[in-house]
């Protein structure tokens, strides 16, 4: 796992970063160290009217072809946020895996006339479907050969122990990978 260290570290060596996630837990620890290091970056950034975002990439290894090894990796680079309006419609992460079409597109749809929308959950199983969600939104965009991407600032994330409790991600259009 990407320690937010050898994240900055990364970020300012190469101008951007990429996590490789295997798994809920390892996906929810990116996610983590993505706020902390939007964090340490945001008064660098904010002259800017930039902001350190993160974009999902679904990756499968085929090393056992009856078992394929599905990878998330989380890029990380500061995209332009001078289109996120700070008065933003809130909508819910989906209860259950079956909802995630639906948010896809319903945040697709609003990024369209709003330019950004906030999504927001709790617990553990929300923060991956909205991961899920932007991963099927992105998919979407490529469908419809957009030259852009959907782009997640962790806005608010609330831990407790490992886990975490709150996570509301603030999405809008950014560069392609």
């Amino acid at each position: 796992m990407t320690s937010v260290a050898a994240a900055c570290a990364k970020l300012g060596e190469h101008g951007k970063v990429a996590m490789d996630c295997i798994g809920a837990a390892a996906v929810q620890h990116g996610l983590r160290v993505a706020r902390i290091t939007q964090e340490r970056h945001r008064n660098l950034l904010a002259p800017l009217k930039a902001s350190l975002a993160f974009c999902p990439e679904l990756l499968r290894l085929d090393s056992d072809r009856k078992n394929p090894v599905h990878i998330t990796r989380l890029h990380m680079r500061p995209i332009d946020i001078s289109s996120k309006t700070t008065e933003m419609e809130e909508m819910f992460a989906p209860a259950d895996n079956s909802r995630i079409s639906l948010l896809a597109t319903a945040v697709k749809a609003k990024l369209e006339t709003a330019g950004a929308t906030r999504v927001v959950g709790t617990g553990t199983s929300s923060s991956l479907r909205m991961v899920k969600a932007q991963l099927r939104a992105n998919d979407f965009l490529r469908e419809e050969e957009e030259t852009s991407l959907l782009w997640g600032l962790c806005s608010i994330c609330e831990v407790e122990g490992k886990n975490l409790t709150s996570l509301a991600i603030d999405f809008l259009k950014g560069p392609m990978i």
